[in-house]
């Protein structure tokens, strides 16, 4: 190859946008929601990380909401849960293939236990 052709080359390949490392804790979540306090519903809660940002489901009671959020190098989890009218804010953490995290709505204190499909 001439060096004329390499350098065109490699100014080529400086204008490919470099690709995203996948996080360590991408996959597939599923697990439990336990609601303390009076009426307080639980149920079940799975979310899918891709490059670190999650969004799924959390089935509670009646109804249910929409999970998104992010998780960070760390494993620190900060997200939010779309429940009919409100929003709640979900905080949490993931080491390995286990997730604990909860969040608060009106009285409710809502705990959530994932773990990573295999």
């Amino acid at each position: 190859m001439t060096p004329r052709r390499l350098l065109a080359l490699a100014a080529f390949a400086a204008l490919i946008p470099p690709a995203f490392a996948a996080s360590p804790f991408d996959g597939q979540w599923q697990g439990t929601a336990e609601g303390s306090g009076r009426n307080c519903p639980s149920g079940r809660v799975q979310f899918s990380i891709i490059d670190g940002d999650a969004l799924g489901h959390a089935s509670l009671g009646d109804g249910g909401g929409t999970i998104r959020g992010h998780v960070e190098a760390d494993g620190s989890f900060h997200g939010t849960l779309a429940l009919a009218a409100r929003t709640a804010a979900i905080t949490g953490s993931l080491a390995g293939d286990a997730f604990t995290g909860s969040w608060a709505y009106g009285s409710c204190l809502v705990k959530a236990t994932l773990s990573r499909a295999k």
